[in-house]
């Protein structure tokens, strides 16, 4: 199941963060160098885009405000990336555990 779970929260980062194939082919806790990367480019290019991400992704902004504030002595983007991570481990895990029935066009007949 981890496996799955680690795939489908590999696809969602590669789709959001425009990370390459080999990266996201590796355990998540090999995602986080390549993730802080990318949020530090993000950071310092196009801060925008990186609050869109975060908004699609759905991490909380509360959460986010506070564990940045707790780890002040931490670069911000490795903050960021861990609750990334955490947020779509947790998305992968929520897919599977409910997962959409598939749509058989028009119901009526």
């Amino acid at each position: 199941m981890n496996t799955e779970i680690n795939k489908i929260a590999a696809g969602i980062l590669q789709r959001n963060f425009d990370l390459q194939t080999e990266v996201v082919e590796l355990p998540p806790e090999k995602w986080r160098m390549a993730l802080i990367d990318k949020i530090d480019y993000l950071i310092a290019n196009d801060y925008e885009k990186l609050l869109q991400v975060l908004y699609r992704i759905d991490v909380d902004e509360s959460k986010a405000k506070k564990s940045l504030i707790e780890a002040s002595d931490k670069n911000p983007s490795e903050v960021l990336a861990d609750l990334i991570i955490e947020r779509l481990l947790e998305k992968a895990k929520s897919r599977i555990n409910n997962p959409v029935p598939p749509q058989t066009g028009d119901l009526q007949e």
